[in-house]
C-alpha cells in the first residue's frame, strides 16, 4: 500500500500537499469545533484542544502555501512539513501523557488514532521527499 502511494505521490507532490493540508484543517476543526462540544466524553482541557487545533490549521496554512508554491523545492517543503508532524505529534502524546489522569477512553483513543495517522502520512512525506533529491 505505502509503495502505491509512493509512487502516485512522487509523482505529484501537490497531492500530498493537499492532503495535508486537508487532514490538518479537519484536525483543527474537530479540535477546536467537536471535541469542545462533547466535555462530558472528551475531557482534554480545552486550553490544550485550542492550542493543538491552533497549530493544526497553522500546519494546514503552511501545507496550503506549499501546494501552490510546491515547483520549487517541493522535497525541502515536504522535509519541513514531514519534522513539523512528527512534533505535533510528540507534543500531542507528551500533553495525552501529561493529563491522563483526567482523559477519557475517547481523547485516547482520539489522540492516539491522529498520531497513527500522522505517522504513516509523515513516513510519506519523507519517502516522497527523498525521491524528489
Amino acid at each position: 500500500m505505502q509503495a502505491q502511494a509512493l509512487l502516485y505521490f512522487s509523482g505529484n507532490p501537490k497531492r500530498l500537499f493537499l492532503l495535508d493540508a486537508l487532514g490538518a484543517a479537519l484536525s483543527g476543526l474537530l479540535l477546536m469545533v467537536v471535541l469542545p462540544g462533547f466535555p462530558e466524553y472528551f475531557r482534554m482541557p480545552l486550553s490544550i484542544l485550542e492550542i493543538l487545533g491552533a497549530i493544526a490549521f497553522g500546519l494546514c496554512g503552511y501545507s496550503t502555501i506549499c501546494f501552490f508554491m510546491s515547483k520549487q523545492n517541493a522535497g525541502r517543503m515536504l522535509r519541513i512539513l514531514a519534522v513539523s508532524n512528527s512534533l505535533y505529534s510528540l507534543l500531542s502524546l507528551g500533553l495525552l501523557w501529561n493529563y491522563r489522569a483526567e482523559l477519557s477512553l475517547l481523547d485516547v483513543g482520539y489522540f492516539i488514532g491522529e498520531c497513527l495517522l500522522l505517522s504513516f502520512l509523515v513516513s510519506l512525506e519523507w519517502s516522497v521527499s527523498n525521491r524528489l533529491r
